[in-house]
């Protein structure tokens, strides 16, 4: 509502608002046929990635509703090989999150106890998640040093860096869960640092832009007003 609402109306803001709102409509259907199917993992999979996707729309709508109505020009802080590898993170956090719902889904916790789980085993996937994992940790320290080396931005290094520190603390929190037996406090700590992660990760990527004030033509500057005539006309 206050997308439509404000003056100027935004086309961004309004596509992103009512994508929230088409987002939360197939979650609570999702969320009704995990209810009817008794928490079936592969349901509950479906239902919290669909989540990610609905919290990343609000990261990028509360992200350009911080942009001027003027900032019509968004022009990259960083080099083209830069904006490369933080697509290529992206694509490994898809890849990360994905085949964690895949290890929680073949445990003990990924959804009713009586419901029949991935017929898989628990330990080669945990195992699979975890290269998985490795592979972004790498991706990320790559990025971070190429960042380093070519003396992008502070603002741009710190959201790096909080991503880093969100991926270490969640990669922690996974290998505690493996070690231990997967205890159902771990899962859950576990599930809310994904969240955090992906909103570090699309924080970082968004901030590869900045935005400037679109330019204004010349025949739309003022005019200089003119001066004012000698008294007697001396000069």
């Amino acid at each position: 509502m206050a997308a439509l609402l404000r003056r100027p109306r935004r086309r961004d803001l309004s596509l992103l608002s009512f994508a929230l709102v088409v987002g939360l409509v197939v979650e609570v259907v999702l969320g009704a046929l995990v209810v009817y199917s008794k928490l079936a993992p592969a349901l509950v999979s479906v239902h919290f990635l669909v989540g990610l996707v609905f919290l990343g729309v609000a990261v990028v709508l509360h992200h350009r509703a911080g942009i001027p109505d003027s900032a019509a020009t968004a022009r990259p802080m960083v080099e083209r090989v830069q904006i490369g590898l933080a697509r290529v993170l992206l694509a490994a956090l898809a890849v990360v999150v994905t085949l964690g719902t895949v290890v929680t889904s073949t445990g003990p916790h990924g959804g009713d106890p009586k419901a029949p789980r991935f017929h898989f085993s628990l330990h080669s996937v945990a195992q699979l998640h975890g290269s998985s994992v490795e592979v972004f940790l790498a991706i990320t320290l790559v990025n971070l040093w190429v960042l380093v080396r070519r003396g992008a931005a502070p603002a741009v290094l710190r959201r790096a860096q909080v991503m880093l520190v969100a991926l270490i603390a969640q990669a922690a929190v996974g290998y505690a869960q493996y070690l231990n037996g997967d205890p159902v406090a771990l899962v859950a700590v576990h599930v809310a640092g994904a969240s955090v992660l992906v909103v570090a990760t699309l924080r970082f990527y968004l901030g590869l832009w900045e935005h400037s004030p679109a330019a204004i033509p010349v025949e739309e500057l003022p005019m200089p007003a003119p001066a004012s005539p000698v008294a007697g006309g001396a000069v």
